[in-house]
C-alpha cells in the first residue's frame, strides 16, 4: 500500500508530520528521488501522501484533522521506515558507513527495528565502542540496547531494567543457538560479571562464547587467536572444537585445560594419545570421559591408571571386553557405573560378589532383589538410602530408623516420596540436601505457583 502510494506520488510531494525518528531529513529525500517525489513538511496543493509520526504538535494534530478531510493518504512513519529498510541497498550502506565513519547516522540505523537481522549485525561490527565498556557512554549504552531489544528473549515478560542488567548480555550468549549472533558478539568490548572466588564458570562474554555449542568455526578461530589461558579453558569443553584447534589449544594448556580436552566429545585419536602421556591427573581425567574405542583401549591397556576406563559411560563399544578382564579395580568401577545393564552388572556380581556388592549399592541399575538382599546383610545401608532403585518399603523402613546417617542419605533420594521429603525438612541441617533434590524443588516451586 505505501509503496503505490509512493509511485502515485511521482512529480508531487511528501508531507511529513512528527519528527523523523531513524533518518535525517537529507537521507529521506534522498530516498524519494527513486519515486521522482520530493520532500515536504507543510501542507500545500503539492502533497499526494502523509507520513505521520507517533508524536505531534498540537499544530500538527489540527493539520492532520485537515488531511483527514481532505481523504489524503496517511502512513504511519513506521511504515515508512519498514519500506525504506527494505529498498536500502546493504552492501553501498555499509560501504557508505565505512568510508564516513558517520557514527551517529550508524546509531540511528542500529535503532531501526525494521532491518533484518543480517544487516543490522552487520552494522552492529561497525559501531566504534571508544575502547570504552558497553554502558559507558550514551551512545554505548543505545547500541547495546538495541542489541538487547533484538536478541533478549525471556520466557515470561522481560522487565525493562533487564536492558542494563549486567547478566542479561551473558544469557544472550548462554541461550543463543544462531551462530550469526555469536560471532558478531565477539565485537562488544571486554565484558566481565563477578563470580564467586574460586568458580570455574565463564566470567567474560568471550569466556561464554567460548562454550556454546553453537558458535561457528570462524568464532572459534577467532576466539583461539586471543591465546588466553581463560578463553582457552572453555573452548576445550566445546564439543565443536575444530580438530586443528584442539591441538592449538593443547600446545599452550595447563593442566586444568588439558583435563577439560580429555572430556571432549570430539577429541581427536592423535590428541588421545598425547594426553595419555601427560600426568596421572589428566589420564585419571581422559581415561573416565573421553570416548572409548578399542584402538583406543589397547593404547591404554598398560597403563597403571587403567581402572579409571571403568566409571567411563561412553564404554558402550568396548563393554564386553572389559568385564572379562581380571582386574578387580576395574571391576568394582563398572559396578557402579550408571550406564551398564542390570544383566551385565549381575554378571559382574557373580563373578566378584563381596568385592563389588558396596558398588552395586549405589548403582540405580542394580536389580531390586540384589537391593533387597544387601538392605537385608545390612553392611551399606547408607549407600542403599540414597540409590533412586532402592525399593520404597525399604527406604520407608530406612526412613523409620531416625537415624542421622540415613536421613542425610534419603534427603538426596528423589524417589523418596514427597510426604516423607517434607518430614526431613524439620531438620535444618538437610535443608541444602534437599534443596538439590528436584522431587523436593519442583513441590516447592509448585506450590509458588511457577
Amino acid at each position: 500500500m505505501i509503496e503505490k502510494a509512493l509511485e502515485a506520488s511521482s512529480g508531487k510531494s511528501v508531507l511529513f508530520l512528527g519528527r523523523l525518528k531513524h533518518f535525517t531529513k537529507e537521507e529521506v529525500e534522498i530516498f524519494l528521488k527513486q519515486y521522482d517525489a520530493s520532500f515536504s513538511d507543510t501542507l500545500n496543493e503539492d502533497v499526494s501522501m502523509v507520513i505521520e509520526s507517533t508524536m505531534l504538535t498540537p499544530i500538527e494534530d489540527d493539520i492532520s484533522y485537515e488531511i483527514y478531510k481532505a481523504k489524503i493518504p496517511t502512513f504511519r512513519l513506521d511504515e515508512f521506515e519498514s519500506l525504506y529498510a527494505k529498498k536500502i541497498r546493504p552492501d553501498s550502506l555499509l560501504m557508505a558507513l565505512k568510508l564516513s565513519n558517520d557514527q551517529s547516522r550508524l546509531i540511528r540505523l542500529l535503532k531501526n527495528e525494521a532491518f533484518e537481522k543480517s544487516l543490522y549485525l552487520k552494522l552492529f561490527q561497525l559501531y566504534d565502542w571508544q575502547g570504552e565498556e558497553v554502558h559507558a557512554s550514551d551512545e554505548n549504552r543505545d547500541v547495546t540496547t538495541t542489541f538487547v531489544k533484538r536478541f533478549y528473549n525471556p520466557e515470561q515478560f522481560m522487565d525493562p531494567a533487564m536492558i542494563y542488567s549486567p547478566i542479561t548480555l551473558m544469557s544472550i550468549v548462554a541461550e543463543s543457538e544462531d551462530a550469526e549472533v555469536l560471532e558478531a558478539m565477539l565485537h562488544f568490548p571486554h565484558y566481565e560479571i563477578k563470580v564467586s572466588k574460586g568458580e570455574k564458570r565463564p566470567r567474560t562474554l568471550k569466556e561464554m562464547i567460548a562454550l556454546n555449542p553453537h558458535a561457528n568455526e570462524t568464532t572459534l578461530q577467532a576466539l583461539g587467536r586471543f591465546k588466553h589461558k581463560d578463553i582457552d579453558y572453555f573452548l576445550s569443553q566445546n564439543d565443536r572444537l575444530p580438530v586443528a584447534l584442539q591441538e592449538s589449544v593443547f600446545s599452550r594448556a595447563n593442566e586444568e585445560t588439558k583435563k577439560m580436552l580429555s572430556q571432549n566429545a570430539n577429541l581427536s585419536d592423535a590428541l588421545y594419545e598425547k594426553l595419555l602421556q601427560e600426568s596421572d591427573d589428566v589420564v585419571a581425567y581422559l581415561l573416565s570421559f573421553a570416548k572409548m574405542t578399542k584402538e583406543r583401549l589397547d593404547k591404554a591397556q598398560s597403563h597403571a591408571l587403567f581402572s579409571y576406563v571403568g566409571s567411563n559411560e561412553s564404554i558402550e563399544a568396548v563393554l564386553a571386553f572389559l568385564v572379562e578382564r581380571e582386574d578387580i579395580a576395574l571391576q568394582q568401577a563398572l559396578a557402579a557405573n550408571p550406564t551398564v545393564s542390570s544383566e551385565i552388572l549381575e554378571q559382574i556380581y557373580s563373578r566378584y560378589t563381596k568385592e563389588v556388592q558396596e558398588a552395586l549399592c549405589s548403582n540405580p541399575n542394580t536389580p531390586a532383589i540384589m537391593i533387597e538382599k544387601f538392605a537385608k546383610e545390612g553392611c551399606y545401608d547408607e549407600i542403599l538410602a540414597a540409590n533412586p532403585s532402592t525399593p520404597l518399603e525399604v527406604l520407608i523402613g530406612y526412613f523409620e530408623r531416625g537415624d542421622d546417617g540415613l536421613n542425610r542419605a534419603l534427603a538426596s533420594n528423589e524417589s523418596l516420596p514427597l510426604e516423607y521429603l517434607q518430614q526431613l525438612q524439620l531438620d535444618s541441617s538437610l535443608m541444602n540436601i534437599l534443596s538439590n533434590n528436584q522431587t523436593f524443588t519442583k513441590a516447592i516451586l509448585h506450590g509458588l505457583g511457577i
